[in-house]
């Protein structure tokens, strides 16, 4: 069942069926049977906010199904569920569009976030060596199970390289990044802009003796000048700073 535009109400009932809201704000109903709800990709050209909700999820039966979004981890699934004041898990995502950000979440009623598990989930099970730029937009951009290149262009981005030997650059804007498994290559970039612009990017992850940091952007050839960029925020973790050439 598609819901397509509208704020529809989809009724599975007995069998196993499978339920996408489609845009709008849903309301999924999967009754009986070993059901699909299906979180789904839009491409959109004006701005949005998508609330669907799960009324009866049943664990050991039902699955939710992200193979659309490309995601392929359950840690990235964690780092993006929360809870709403009811304990209800709320998984959130946003997506790639050409005019405006587009937001969809799915709230599971009766589930708590520590109550998910990864046999929850269908997700993407292709190899593939993904070269994935974000828009001007905020961005959540998956790398998936390969050795992936994302770049985060213009915007607040979430980049999650998952699994694989990924290389991750935020490009504008105050971005986080996820490396995930694998040995991961964060990017320090020189940006050459026309406008003063402060940005702020996060490793979450680094993992020492795997990951790397990619300085040759800059130019920086010596470790020593490394340490004198770099001090520590007041929780210790090491922030390097840089200013670069504007226009």
């Amino acid at each position: 069942m598609l819901g397509n535009s509208g704020n529809d109400r989809l009724f599975g009932e007995q069998g196993d069926d499978k339920l996408s809201g489609g845009y709008g704000n849903d309301t999924l109903y999967g009754g009986t049977g070993n059901d699909l709800f299906v979180l789904e990709n839009f491409n959109s050209s004006v701005a949005a906010k998508n609330l669907d909700i799960v009324t009866d999820f049943q664990k050991g039966a039902d699955k939710i199904d992200l193979r659309t979004l490309g995601i392929s981890d359950f840690n990235t699934i964690s780092l993006l569920t929360g809870e709403d004041t009811d304990n209800n898990a709320i998984i959130s995502t946003r997506y790639n569009f050409y005019n405006g950000d587009y937001y969809y979440r799915l709230q599971i009623n009766g589930i708590r976030k520590s109550q998910l598990q990864a046999s929850d989930f269908i997700f993407n099970s292709a190899v593939a060596n993904d070269t994935i730029s974000g828009t001007a937009n905020n961005d959540d951009l998956f790398g998936g199970l390969g050795n992936d290149s994302l770049l985060g262009n213009s915007g607040n981005d979430r980049l999650f390289g998952e699994q694989g030997d990924d290389k991750l650059s935020g490009g504008y804007g105050n971005d986080t990044l996820y490396g995930g498994t694998g040995n991961d290559l964060f990017v320090l970039e020189n940006f050459n802009s026309s406008v003063g612009a402060k940005n702020l990017d996060i490793v979450t992850d680094f993992q020492k003796g795997a990951d790397k940091i990619d300085l040759r952007t800059l130019g920086i050839s010596d470790f020593n000048t490394i340490s004198l960029l770099t001090s520590e925020d007041t929780d210790n973790n090491a922030i390097i700073s840089t200013r670069y050439n504007f226009y």
